[in-house]
């Protein structure tokens, strides 16, 4: 068996979860079945919400979901850990003081593959819940590079999450619409390129051409899950 194990701390939405999965079946280079990665996965959609959590500070049984999850994957044997779900890294410190493997940094990881793929970036326009947007979590990191993060302005955001919600309920067709005019919108007030930071506006991707280029946060842990996975 190829690498580490790698453990998904997954159900945050199930769907994302396993378009993850499928990711990195595709990115691992394999030519049988025993050159795939040992998976192991914790689908567990009770995880509360993340982004009412955060809306409220009553952040405690988030972390203390999360911090379990974590903990059974290392006692199935996982390595390596990934989180597919934005919004969730807000508690990646905790996470990662919960158990004794590392865990994958998804924020990081666009950040640095966005930046280093783009020339005289100087706007990046964000796709994300508002938990995302108001923790900040992008806004941070890229202004480290000296990127200028735009967001969409308050009625856009709250199509966005009506979006959202709308994919979790597997209504993909009706949350379309709403996900090409708030991107239009960011690509009009000057992002260069675009980055969809909440994983189920990842499953809208193969039915959308973005008007600047787009970066995918799931696309992009599951190339950075198989590498370290593999190394």
């Amino acid at each position: 068996m190829p690498g580490k194990v790698l453990g998904v701390l997954g159900g945050m939405g199930p769907e994302a979860t396993v378009a993850f999965l499928a990711k990195v079946v595709e990115k691992t280079p394999a030519e049988r079945d025993q050159d795939h990665l040992h998976v192991v996965v914790d689908m567990d959609p009770s995880v509360p919400d993340r982004t009412d959590a955060l809306l409220s500070g009553r952040t405690g049984p988030v972390v203390e979901a999360l911090s379990r999850m974590a903990r059974r994957l290392v006692g199935m044997g996982a390595e390596l850990l990934a989180i597919p779900c934005n919004t969730a890294h807000v508690f990646l410190d905790e996470i990662r003081e919960a158990v004794p493997v590392p865990v994958l940094d998804m924020i990081g990881e666009v950040v640095e593959t966005v930046t280093g793929a783009t020339s005289h970036l100087k706007r990046v326009g964000l796709l994300a819940t508002t938990g995302t947007v108001r923790s900040g979590l992008y806004r941070r990191r890229f202004s480290e590079f000296g990127v200028e993060i735009l967001e969409p302005p308050s009625p856009d955001q709250g199509r966005l999450m009506e979006g959202i919600q709308a994919i979790k309920a597997g209504k993909h067709g009706e949350a379309l619409n709403s996900f090409r005019d708030v991107a239009g919108n960011l690509a009009e007030a000057g992002a260069q390129v675009l980055v969809t930071g909440c994983t189920e506006l990842s499953l809208l991707l193969p039915r959308w051409e973005p008007p600047v280029p787009c970066f995918d946060a799931l696309d992009i842990l599951a190339e950075a899950a198989v590498r370290e996975t593999l190394r």
